[in-house]
């Protein structure tokens, strides 16, 4: 952003910031009511009996005349063209069923990812048979933690006394 269109910001004020906030909580709530009137409004053509002139592409597959409704013929339409080739449909059904049918790339990419960790594995080991088992420094004992062993609570008695 050049400094000429930095000069030209307004900071928020506690006031505007309060305002713009309640307008797009406002805004946020019209849209999810939308949303959800067209959802029911699907729903419910969704499940509308089917057209007569329709009911053949179902009888075709056999669906039972109870179970036609206009949810289950566009199931039946997209079903047929996923059949006839159409790769829309075909991952139109693969994410209605939740199906996750892994592809040959997807199956490379998973061999290659496992083969990079294989590899810093190897590494790993590598370096840790490269470098000295023993980083840490040792201390020569002197004795002093064996000294205080057995005299440290009555020498901090005899410390709080003198003082």
């Amino acid at each position: 952003m050049n400094e000429t269109s930095k000069k030209n910001l307004v900071p928020f004020t506690k006031e505007t910031a309060r305002e713009a906030g309640s307008r797009g909580g406002k805004a946020s709530v019209k849209t999810r009511r939308r949303k959800k009137k067209m959802k029911q409004a699907m729903d419910l053509l969704l499940s509308l009996p089917v057209l007569p002139e329709n009911m053949s592409k179902l009888n075709q597959l056999g669906v039972d005349i109870e179970d036609a409704d206009n949810q289950m013929l566009m199931l039946t339409v997209a079903f047929q063209k996923a059949v006839s080739g159409d790769v829309k449909a075909m991952h139109f059904i693969k994410e209605i069923t939740g199906a996750t049918a892994t592809t040959e790339l997807e199956r490379q990419r998973l061999k290659l990812e496992k083969e990079k960790v294989a590899i810093a594995k190897e590494r790993l080991e590598l370096d840790k048979a490269r470098s000295p088992v023993d980083d840490v420094e040792e201390y020569e004992d002197d004795g002093f933690i064996e000294a205080l062993s057995g005299t440290a609570i009555s020498d901090w008695n005899e410390g709080q006394q003198d003082g």
